[in-house]
């Protein structure tokens, strides 16, 4: 197969603050500016690791509105979008 023509697939962190990129593939990493979104990558992922490595299915979802109060306890992340709030748990 062409080197042209082959399709690659990576995945990234962009910290616009300290305009730095990494962007993952298989085994390598690539950064681009400061160090601070590869060391975001690399504190998440070990996180990650330490909540036993989740799927997607692994997680509990309930959905509110913005304008509610919401608290966060152990595992669980709050992630507001527009006029709903998503709470996620493990």
């Amino acid at each position: 197969m062409n080197a042209e023509t082959t399709e690659q697939h990576y995945f990234g962190v962009w910290d616009r603050e300290h305009a730095s990129l990494v962007l993952a593939r298989d085994d390598e990493l690539i950064s681009y500016g400061s160090a601070a979104a590869t060391e975001r990558l690399l504190r998440d992922v070990h996180q990650w690791i330490d909540l036993g490595m989740p799927a997607a299915a692994s997680f509990r979802l309930h959905v509110y509105p913005s304008d509610r109060q919401l608290v966060t306890h152990g595992d669980q992340w709050v992630v507001k979008r527009g006029q709903s709030q998503f709470l996620w748990s493990l």
